[in-house]
């Protein structure tokens, strides 16, 4: 009894990630164009720009799949900063509770990186954000042509996990 019920769960998450992946392989990158002092990068077809009010230069509701009946969302951000790298860091650690039994540094991971003709550093984070538990929040202190710029995409864990690499992937192709 116990090896059936092993076989449908395999059986069951098999066809979780299949549907998953052919949602995944769907995705086009025919998005809006983000412009970010003169560097540009193409989002995927999904991306639907909300209002963005100052100073926010951009913001995108996230959909946790392709499914167009999904409820969670992941937000996405670009707005202009003066924080330095630190400080950036600092301030989205501040943002953000650990899960219990966890230092903030135990959540935390920051790398930096090259980001197409920007210098970036990524900041990936999880724990309660605003008393909301089991967040994600993958941010980003871009250097763009002089001026820096925040990237932030936060939400449910499975929403905001869901557009991990769509983020990287626009964070690496500014040009």
């Amino acid at each position: 009894m116990l090896r059936v019920i092993r076989v449908l769960l395999l059986l069951g998450l098999l066809a979780f990630l299949a549907n998953d992946l052919t949602a995944q392989s769907a995705k086009k990158k025919t998005g809006p164009v983000l412009d970010v002092n003169g560097l540009k990068s193409q989002t995927y077809d999904f991306y639907k720009p909300e209002p963005a009010k100052e100073p926010m230069l951009y913001v995108f509701k996230l959909p946790k799949s392709l499914k167009a009946d999904e409820k969670d969302i992941a937000i996405f951000t670009i707005q202009p900063t003066s924080l330095s790298v630190n400080d950036f860091v600092a301030g989205i650690k501040g943002k953000f509770e650990p899960p219990a039994g966890y230092k903030i540094d135990e959540v935390t991971r920051v790398q930096e990186q090259k980001g197409g003709k920007a210098k970036v550093t990524t900041v990936y984070i999880r724990g309660s954000y605003e008393k909301k538990p089991m967040y994600l929040m993958l941010a980003a202190h871009v250097e763009a042509n002089g001026k820096t710029y925040a990237f932030e995409l936060v939400g449910p864990q499975a929403a905001a996990a869901a557009h991990q690499a769509d983020f990287f992937d626009i964070l690496k192709d500014f040009k």
